[in-house]
């Protein structure tokens, strides 16, 4: 596996994997697939939740640490966007940063 940034791969994809990695093992999965033997492990545990999802999925957990923040948010950017302004991540940074110093005060 080629070190460095870390990438996502589809249900479609893992399963692909899986099914490789049973016939021939762990390791000519990785080799062939050009990913981490702890990756296709993790996969196999995962195997039926990777089946049930859709294949163009990845495995996403977790619920938001802070509901109301990111509905206020997602507001404010469809009201701006109504009235005909761009809006960017910069700048709902800055918006999520001011709503929780007013929320603290």
């Amino acid at each position: 596996m080629s070190p460095g940034k870390r990438s996502k791969h589809s249900a479609g994809f893992k399963i692909k994997v899986i099914q490789f990695a049973k016939e021939n093992g762990n390791c000519a999965a990785a080799r062939m697939f050009d990913i981490g033997g702890s990756s296709i492990r993790e996969w196999k545990k995962n195997e039926m939740t990777i089946i049930n999802m859709p294949k163009k999925c990845a495995l996403r957990k977790g619920v938001t640490k802070w509901p109301i923040l990111e509905e206020s948010v997602a507001n404010w950017v469809l009201e701006n966007r109504q009235n005909g302004f761009n809006c960017n991540k910069k700048q709902c940074t800055f918006i999520r940063l001011k709503m929780v110093k007013k929320e603290c005060k």
